[in-house]
């Protein structure tokens, strides 16, 4: 058996001594196994672990080797099988009690539990012994984004355990141990305000209450020079109270007792209080007697206040996020939790699960307020009023309730001073309206739901955030299963995909689909799907009659309600186009704003939880708010300007993709966009891995874009978007979007009447048919274009259709017939003085000569398109032109001239981005290698091709196929 470490540097025990392991890269391979015990490591992310940004040649294929040296190391005392092949990756058999982590995971959710039923002496102890298993920070040493992103989070876990236990060391009346246990924790980060305001209190609890208030001196002095903030209202509180002497003393040892039962819901709620348990503090009328109000009250009926509503349906898909606010809740008294998230993600669901589990942490009562900050009455509820309702629920009679809001803040606290109560504060409006119903007590927490970010809480208060986002897939189908019933699930998986995807993990969403579905005695109706489709029809589906709570659409416009104007209309006119993501300059573009006001709007939205962050100034936006927010641009934007800000973003757009075709392909002849759009800073490309790169971040909008424009009857803008693509798609190979691209062009080039637009989208898709193996259809397509240009006089594009024409004849192996119709179509280029078009045209003879065998003219037409294309700075066309002479040199028995000739256009394709030709390259000097008797470096190369190929999602291609053939013995021995 073998001991795993990784709580402080790497290390591996066997049952006696150390196990030696043979070298770094082993030891970043174990490492990030260890990271992910049980589960599949996948090759390229170890790749990335052992070698970090720059990996070698036949990394992949290396990664083999050092997995073997691995088992080596291990195998004497734990067999070879402990680190597994899976598919595409490695896994390693860990057991629990044999990683140190997994160990001090499951030791500190003991003491947790052992807090929570009053054994917190106990708890002390188990924390005590699971942070003995720390010999440094995590992972010590091991350098690279997987190691260091871990190490954050282990590290973070190790401060919160060190806080928690201290906490339970002052609840055991043992305070000078706590303090000298958080006393090297505080050393090492300064900023850490949770343990400082622990050890402030601690250092108080000792009688050296000098120390503590040096401590926050030296705390503040560091926050405002080193990070330029005050500190949070939580640590100033501690500071007030240790200055005022007016502290919780410290409590005496308490028993260990066994755990308390859960408040008694039932109970509670018979009592004659209009504001009594079991009733939110906000519903209270404020008007009530001083009689009434105290009933709930510790004094009348000696019961503590349970304001949680009753238990709802099952929490689904929830157990990491209620983990880490029980981690959070014990590593700093008296902090507030924020849980934060859009509309229907369930924020008050996981805020009253937590707080019902975890309510015996809590003696003396939980008090519940409805905040309604995004409510169907748009009037979000009065901080002064929810005071006074909480002030009556802890017994406070009316009488001694003062009038002013802040005195009212004042005696909450006050009145809080020395109990442990839990304040469930649900849907908020904002920081203003929480920030003076914040308890401030040590023994009490806050515990806040809101759509928005309440940013200002974090920064001034030091609340800590939880970000809620929406269901993962299996949670999102246990969900629909306990409301349809596991069998009906079973029966209709189409159905419940349907229902997913519609929903896009939101339960409130999918609780309200599986309503609907319940309902109905058979099998789910055949237009669901329709029903359920992108669009506003989707919001009529996910709505209950007469319940404005359960409607996605109302709830969605609770939160579009409380926006200012222009917010609301930067989200209206988003929803517009339909695109998955949506970046800063188009989005100047499609509202004519300035872009630093458009960041400003988005980052507006992205804190009300209408859009998502999902990269540098880069936003998405959720299907269904999608669908809410376009049925409001079409109920509130008039048609023209809705034209008018699809028009100006397809110009945009337009400019954008011609600017990086021109680095893409230049010299080679594209499309007019248009005039240039007057909104939105232009993109400009200054290399063509920065424009390849820009196409691949915005691939995925380019479908969606062409069909908004059609939708909007603008056929010109959408054919010439279309046409401007085809660099790009040539290079990336993305051969099924880039025919529906091609597709929905020549039907708007039809529509527009554009000839040339025509010709040249019908010879970009006998382009995409010819290289998918569709001969007959590409040659029809070639026709077709040939016919439209020699329509419209245009001889240039009608040659590029004949030369694409001998293309198929050379894939069909009809080198004769392709060298005859190329020897015209160079004419026409000499002609016409075209160097761009000449050198392809050489390119494709020189190819078909090769295969015939006749190599002195193939050799003279390959130099002559590559003396031809250095000088026009178009690397595709000159790295396909270098590959293919060499490959010509290569049949010529000249490898190693054809290898400097391949590796010239290696790094042309790889400083380019060119995924896709890289990967053929390297096989070409795979080949090349073997051809100069080099196996070991062949295999090293053509290994290197496959994994990119894989990489890029071209696994299956027919140049993919041929490297793996090659890999296979006894090509390589």
């Amino acid at each position: 058996m073998l001991i795993y470490r990784i709580l402080g540097e790497l290390a591996v025990h066997g049952a006696a001594t150390p196990v030696a392991l043979s070298g770094p890269r082993e030891q970043r391979f174990l490492a990030a196994l260890l990271l992910n015990p049980g589960a599949a490591v996948s090759d390229g992310q170890l790749v990335d672990a052992v070698w970090g940004e720059a990996p070698p040649a036949g990394a992949d294929s290396q990664l083999h080797n050092v997995a073997y040296r691995l088992r080596r190391s291990l195998a004497p005392a734990s067999g070879p099988a402990a680190v597994a092949r899976t598919s595409g990756g490695y896994r390693i058999a860990v057991g629990e009690d044999e990683l140190d982590a997994a160990v001090f995971a499951s030791l500190t959710d003991e003491a947790r539990r052992e807090k929570a039923a009053g054994r917190v002496a106990q708890a002390a102890q188990t924390l005590d012994q699971a942070l003995r298993l720390w010999r440094g920070p995590a992972l010590a040493g091991l350098t690279g984004p997987p190691f260091e992103s871990a190490a954050v989070q282990w590290n973070e876990r190790r401060l919160m355990a060190t806080a928690l236990r201290a906490s339970c060391l002052m609840r055991c009346g043992q305070p000078d141990l706590a303090a000298a246990e958080l006393a090297a924790p505080v050393e090492a980060q300064p900023e850490r305000e949770d343990l400082v305001s622990l050890l402030m209190t601690a250092l108080y609890r000792t009688g050296r209450q000098s120390q503590a208030l040096a401590l926050f001196d030296r705390t503040r002095r560091y926050l405002a020079e080193e990070i330029g903030v005050s500190p949070g209202e939580a640590l100033r509180e501690v500071h007030r109270r240790i200055l005022t002497d007016t502290l919780e003393p410290e409590p005496r040892p308490e028993p260990e007792t066994e755990p308390a039962p859960e408040p008694d819901v039932a109970a509670a709620t018979g009592s004659d209080s209009g504001a009594g348990p079991g009733t939110p503090a906000s519903s209270a009328s404020s008007s009530s007697s001083a009689s009434s109000s105290s009933a709930d009250g510790p004094g009348a009926a000696g019961r503590p206040p349970f304001q949680l509503p009753p238990a709802a349906v099952g929490l689904r898909g929830r157990q990491v996020e209620l983990d880490l606010l029980s981690d959070l809740a014990t590593s700093v008294p008296g902090s507030v939790l924020l849980i934060t998230g859009p509309a229907g993600v369930g924020k008050s669901a996981l805020a009253f699960h937590w707080a019902r589990r975890n309510a015996a942490l809590y003696p003396d009562g939980v008090l519940m307020a409805d905040l309604r900050g995004f409510d169907p009455a748009g009037q979000a509820a009065d901080p002064g009023e929810l005071l006074e309702a909480m002030l009556r629920s802890l017994a406070v009679a009316q009488e001694a309730i003062p009038r002013a809001q802040d005195e009212r803040t004042a005696l909450l606290r006050t009145s809080l001073t020395g109990r442990r109560v839990l304040i469930v504060l649900d849907n908020a409006a904002g920081p203003g309206q929480v920030r003076p119903l914040l308890a401030g007590a040590d023994g009490c927490q806050t515990l806040v739901t809101s759509r928005d970010a309440l940013s200002g809480l974090v920064v001034r208060d030091g609340a800590r955030r939880l970000a809620l986002s929406p269901l993962p897939r299996e949670a999102g189908l246990a969900l629909l299963a306990d409301a349809i019933g596991p069998s009906r699930l079973a029966r209709e998986p189409s159905t419940a995909e349907t229902v997913l995807a519609a929903c896009g993990g939101l339960p409130l969403a999918l609780r309200i689909a599986a309503e609907r579905l319940a309902r109905l005695p058979g099998p789910a109706p055949a237009d669901l799907a329709e029903r359920l489709a992108p669009g506003t029809a989707v919001l009529d589906f996910l709505s209950i009659d007469g319940d404005q709570a359960s409607s996605m659409r109302s709830i969605l416009s609770w939160s579009y309600e409380a926006l200012p104007a222009a917010a609301a209309r930067m989200l209206r006119l988003a929803a517009l186009c339909e695109l998955p993501e949506l970046g800063v300059p188009a989005a100047a573009a499609l509202s004519t704003a300035p872009t630093a006001q458009v960041r400003a709007l988005l980052d507006e939205l992205c804190d009300a939880h209408l859009v998502q962050c999902v990269g540098p100034e880069r936003y998405g936006m959720h299907d269904l708010v999608r669908a809410f927010a376009r049925d409001r641009a079409e109920a509130e934007e008039p048609q023209e300007a809705r034209a008018k800000a699809v028009a100006r973003l397809a110009g945009w757009y337009a400019h954008a993709v011609a600017a990086a075709d021109s680095v893409l392909m230049p010299q080679r002849r594209n499309v007019d966009p248009g005039p240039v759009p007057d909104a939105g800073e232009p993109a400009r490309f200054a290399e063509p891995a920065a424009a390849m790169a820009w196409c691949e971040v915005e691939r995925a909008n380019f479908a969606p874009l062409l069909r908004t424009v059609v939708r909007y009857d603008r056929p010109d803008a959408a054919w010439r978007l279309a046409a401007l693509l085809n660099g790009f798609y040539l290079q990336a190979k993305y051969w099924t979007e880039w025919e529906a691209v091609c597709r929905a062009g020549l039907s708007a080039a039809a529509a527009d009447g554009a000839g040339t637009g025509q010709a040249l989208l019908a010879n970009s898709l006998g382009m995409v048919c010819g290289e998918t193996h569709r001969q007959d259809d590409a040659l029809e397509y070639f026709a077709l274009a040939a016919g439209l240009a020699q329509a419209a006089g245009d001889r240039e594009l009608e040659a590029k259709a004949a030369a694409n024409v001998a293309v198929i004849h050379h894939l069909r192996g009809e080198y004769d017939k392709a060298v005859e119709q190329l020897v015209d179509v160079l004419a026409i280029h000499r002609a016409r003085g075209s160097s761009f078009s000449e050198a392809l045209t050489l390119l494709n003879m020189g190819a078909a000569l090769m295969e015939l065998g006749r190599h002195d003219e193939a050799l003279a037409d390959l130099q002559g398109a590559v003396a031809l294309m250095r000088p026009l700075d178009n690397v595709y066309v000159l790295g396909m032109s270098l590959d293919t002479l060499g490959k010509l040199l290569q049949a010529m028995g000249r490898p190693s001239d054809a290898l400097e000739l391949h590796r010239e256009a290696l790094g042309m394709f790889r400083a380019a981005g060119d995924g896709f030709n890289e990967a053929g390259t390297l096989h070409l000097i795979g080949t090349a290698l073997l051809k100069a008797g080099e196996p070991q470096e062949a295999r090293q190369a053509l290994a290197a091709a496959l994994a990119l190929f894989e990489r890029i999602g071209a696994g299956d291609a027919t140049e993919a196929r041929q490297v793996r053939s090659l890999l296979q013995p006894p090509t390589l021995g």
